[in-house]
């Protein structure tokens, strides 16, 4: 088996993926350890290629499996490993995956309960509420475009395989409010000023906005119809983005739609 050497123009271009104009170019990006590698292969994600290190190959036994399905596959020393990662302990398991994004429209038009990250600067927060989007039945999830970028290295780490089976798609607020007009959506802001969240509709096409770690729902606040809160009977003053992006993702999305108020904009 062919090992990738450390000086060639294919790890070159392989550290390049770290930067978004990088994958944007090649419309690639690689997801670390040989976790995100099973989920992509359980989610039907086409893997163009694996790296790895002798010890990883050799530690995991799917690496051979994929080889073995056609999965180009070429081994890495542990210096180049090292370059790859941003991690203090490489899991030594690089693999490369196709960069998906949905249009918006797409996710809009869907009824049911769909995400906004308004303009999320924190990688590891965006990828949490990523996570917890797939897990709680959400239909999408759209990125503000000032956030970080989707497919950010950490983001990508703390989304644990939601890009491969969640559609995403960046946008804008001039463009979310031309699609809100084709696509009649009921968008709830998430604030400490808003309705207690059990009040507010649990089905139908809705559209959840969580906003900036330090600056809230900004430039956004204007095209959320409605303000949700999440009721804190205890002394914390506040919870962060993720924390409370989550809890209202569940209370919307899976809990609420057995047990919610109808109200929403339906599809159907």
């Amino acid at each position: 088996m062919e090992t990738l050497g450390r000086h060639s123009a294919e790890l070159r271009s392989l550290v390049a993926l770290a930067r978004p104009e990088g994958r944007a170019e090649r419309g690639l990006y690689i997801v670390e350890g040989a976790t995100l590698l099973e989920e992509a292969r359980r989610s039907g994600v086409a893997v163009a290629a694996i790296y790895a290190t002798q010890e990883a190959y050799a530690r995991e036994p799917q690496l051979a499996a994929a080889h073995a399905e056609g999965v180009p596959l070429k081994l890495l020393e542990e210096r180049s490993a090292e370059r790859l990662s941003e991690l203090e302990h490489p899991p030594g398991i690089f693999s490369l995956v196709p960069l998906l994004l949905a249009e918006p429209a797409t996710i809009l038009a869907r009824s049911g309960l769909a995400l906004l990250l308004a303009d999320l600067n924190d990688p590891g927060n965006a990828g949490t509420l990523l996570r917890a989007a797939e897990a709680f039945g959400a239909t999408g999830a759209l990125l503000g475009d000032l956030g970080v970028d989707p497919h950010h290295p950490k983001l990508v780490r703390a989304a644990m395989g939601a890009h491969f089976r969640l559609p995403l798609a960046r946008i804008s607020p001039p463009e979310l409010a031309g699609r809100l007009a084709e696509h009649p959506t009921l968008t709830i802001g998430l604030s400490a000023e808003g309705a207690p969240i059990s009040t507010l509709p649990h089905r139908g096409a809705r559209l959840l906005v969580v906003g900036n770690e330090r600056h809230g729902l900004g430039r956004w606040a204007p095209l959320c119809r409605e303000l949700a809160a999440i009721p804190m009977p205890g002394r914390a003053e506040s919870l962060n983005a993720a924390v409370a992006g989550a809890i209202a993702l569940y209370e919307l999305g899976a809990a609420g739609e057995g047990r919610g108020i109808s109200g929403g904009l339906s599809r159907e």
